[in-house]
């Protein structure tokens, strides 16, 4: 019997015909990044705290092999941009969009960019996963074949803004976590000077839990909540 099927066997014998949230006992593994904690996750954890508590959260950073570790079954939910989820054979649905900004220090003295300015500037970059890629700059190279001068590279979303605090650089990020950021940190947003296909986070997962109950519920409240941003 194939990995995939054997998985499928187990996830129908696992199956009860009568369902409450309530009574949900088991972890389910969620890989998404820190952003989408922030925007999402967070967000549903009073309901599942509420209507779940018996319920588990292990929620990962995206691995290096994130594909793999996805077919093999090894994690329950993946939450990505859907130009990396097109390439997955699984159930899927997307979640919300959002649209890049620049975030620059209250000290600068930046309120508008040009193109010029914005490839002239110091830039903090966001890298994802352990493979190191940049949110964005496999769309942005080939249009400008220029590189941004990037002088600080991180791996999550939350400290960016920190890291421009009181310098002329500049970090491009996602709109709903900028705007997250203008409330804690002495920062602002300013208009990317460039157009960009906004970004579209999906929500995958393995097609043997398609049918599963607790699954589908904790997949709905993620939707439900996602729809409501």
């Amino acid at each position: 019997m194939s990995f995939l099927l054997l998985m499928q066997a187990r996830a129908t014998i696992a199956l009860r015909p009568n369902f409450s949230p309530g009574e949900i006992s088991r972890s389910f593994s969620v890989v998404a990044s820190d952003y989408l904690v922030g925007i999402l996750i967070s967000q549903a954890m009073p309901i599942f705290a509420r209507e779940s508590p018996g319920m588990h959260l292990e929620i990962i950073r995206p691995p290096h092999d994130v594909m793999g570790v996805f077919d093999r079954g090894e994690i329950d939910l993946l939450c990505i941009p859907k130009q990396y989820s097109e390439k997955i054979q699984h159930p899927q649905v997307e979640l919300f969009y959002d649209h890049q900004v620049c975030l620059v220090s209250e000290a600068s003295d930046i309120t508008e960019l040009t193109m010029e300015q914005y490839l002239d500037l110091d830039h903090v970059s966001i890298r994802i996963g352990e493979r190191g890629s940049t949110t964005y700059e496999e769309w942005f190279l080939p249009r400008y074949g220029r590189q941004r001068n990037i002088v600080c590279t991180v791996d999550h979303f939350n400290s960016a803004a920190k890291l421009i605090m009181g310098t002329d650089r500049i970090v491009t990020l996602h709109g709903r976590i900028a705007r997250e950021m203008v409330k804690l940190f002495p920062v602002r947003i300013v208009a990317a000077p460039f157009d960009i296909q906004p970004l579209v986070e999906v929500m995958a997962w393995p097609r043997y839990l398609n049918e599963d109950p607790e699954h589908e519920w904790v997949r709905n409240i993620l939707q439900s909540v996602a729809k409501s941003l």
